[in-house]
């Protein structure tokens, strides 16, 4: 996958869900979907893309329970937090 391509769907994503998911989500999301592992995904995501996670999301907390990562994200359009639990998380 390209990182045109990638950013394309992420952008799809957060745009037809109205503002219930944000970029960080989106990015997640796609991953999830096609099982992009970590070390792939972050060099996926292109610098217009990273500035909008930035922009929109703050990740709080992450811990591992010794098989998935749950990861606190504060949305700041909403001021809400929510908790997702991941496989894998990246560094962007």
């Amino acid at each position: 996958m390209t990182q045109a391509k990638f950013s394309a769907l992420v952008e799809k994503v957060v745009k037809e869900s109205n503002g219930l998911v944000n970029y960080i989500e989106a990015v997640t999301s796609i991953c999830d979907e096609f099982e992009i592992e970590v070390e792939t995904a972050s060099k996926l995501i292109s610098k217009p893309l990273k500035d909008k996670i930035k922009f929109n999301t703050t990740v709080t907390n992450v811990s591992y329970d010794g098989k998935q990562f749950e990861v606190s994200i504060r949305d700041k359009k909403n001021d809400e937090i929510s908790r997702r639990r991941r496989y894998h998380v990246y560094q962007a």
